[in-house]
């Protein structure tokens, strides 16, 4: 007699593009092993809305965005619980039959957790194992605090192996995994990378970009990048005509951005879940370069740091309305690609979490 597949909960508050992106796209990858009986994807929409009210304020305007830290008192405040429980409450609304079903559950925020910070014994009871994605090169404060909280019944998962040794020194028994945000690109996927990726790639912030921003870093791509195609993702949908540009501005929705990522030869974004991306085409002999506006919070410091140390960063500055560029010496493409590779886990999430679930 065979044994019973697994159920699979995967869930995600509905809160700019990185952590939504993440979930989707580790579901998929999970779905896809059919080694699952029921599936189901909840995104919590009601329940995040203070939430999401907040990142837009704090990053809308450039002078906030400066002042702006993610790990600030919202976050590990009475409100931030609150908020937390009603999210868990609202993805678990009409489906307790799957959670009779004891699922593995995955998540890429840490609000929901809050449920559990009182009762973890209840938490293993529910699900069979749960995972926290990192989508950055580091946990959130937050984060770290749930995780010690709960520990063991929440097994983080990071992308880096110098988080994974950080976090193992803290004893949290992290499971390292290769990127999980791109994850049909292998090292054959870049012969000929002169010839076949020769785009740039311009993204807004889920959270909300600075007004006039967009136009701005569109011209620095081209600046980097000249006499090629620029694909643009704006939440606002804006539109300008930027002079002497012989080649169009292409606006294809969210979902076309991210299949863009992987091709490309340059992105510019905010320094958020684009790190992934850009370490991952690193990693794998891709020829690429990441135009980074100024960090909002730690987590986007981090990996921006963390790009630099790779050498795929060319970190912008904004001052008196005008995008600039600092001096930044980069070291060639090989010592570049070698340095991702050293950088990175190389398994993929789907099988890292197969193991576990069936070695418990």
């Amino acid at each position: 007699m065979s044994a019973e597949l697994p159920s699979l909960l995967a869930t995600v508050p509905e809160i700019g593009h990185g952590n939504p992106q993440s979930a989707r796209t580790v579901f998929d990858q999970l779905v896809k092993t059919g080694q699952f009986d029921q599936k189901r994807l909840i995104t919590a929409r009601f329940s995040v809305l203070p939430t999401k009210i907040y990142h837009k304020l704090m990053t809308s305007s450039l002078t906030r965005a400066e002042k702006y830290v993610q790990d600030d008192g919202l976050r590990k405040s009475r409100l931030a619980e609150f908020l937390g429980r009603l999210m868990f409450k609202e993805m678990m609304l009409g489906n307790g039959r799957l959670l009779k079903k004891r699922p593995a559950w995955v998540l890429t925020q840490e609000f929901p957790l809050y449920e559990f910070t009182n009762d973890k014994e209840r938490l293993a009871q529910l699900f069979k194992q749960v995972f926290l994605l990192i989508p950055d090169s580091f946990p959130k404060d937050s984060a770290l605090q749930l995780l010690f909280k709960l520990h063991p019944f929440v097994t983080p998962i990071v992308w880096l192996k110098q988080t994974y040794e950080s976090l193992k020194n803290l004893n949290l028994e992290p499971l390292l995994v290769a990127p999980f945000l791109t994850p049909n690109l292998t090292e054959s996927s870049f012969q000929n990378t002169v010839a076949r990726h020769q785009y740039g790639v311009v993204k807004s912030s889920g959270s909300g970009t600075a007004k006039g921003l967009m136009p701005k870093l569109v011209a620095a791509t081209q600046s980097v990048l000249p006499n090629q195609p620029v694909y643009e993702y704006d939440t606002k949908k804006s539109s300008y005509h930027l002079p002497h540009n012989s080649y169009p501005i292409i606006k294809p929705t969210l979902a076309e951005i991210y299949a863009k990522l992987s091709r490309a030869r340059v992105i510019s974004s905010y320094p958020s879940e684009i790190a992934m991306i850009a370490a991952t085409i690193a990693s794998l002999g891709g020829k690429i370069d990441v135009l980074a506006l100024p960090p909002r919070g730690r987590h986007e410091f981090d990996n921006l740091t963390f790009l630099k140390e790779l050498g795929i960063a060319i970190p912008l500055n904004y001052r008196d309305g005008k995008l600039g560029f600092y001096e930044s010496g980069q070291p060639d493409h090989e010592t570049r690609t070698k340095r991702a590779h050293e950088a990175v886990g190389t398994e993929p999430i789907s099988q890292a979490i197969l193991k576990i679930i069936r070695s418990s």
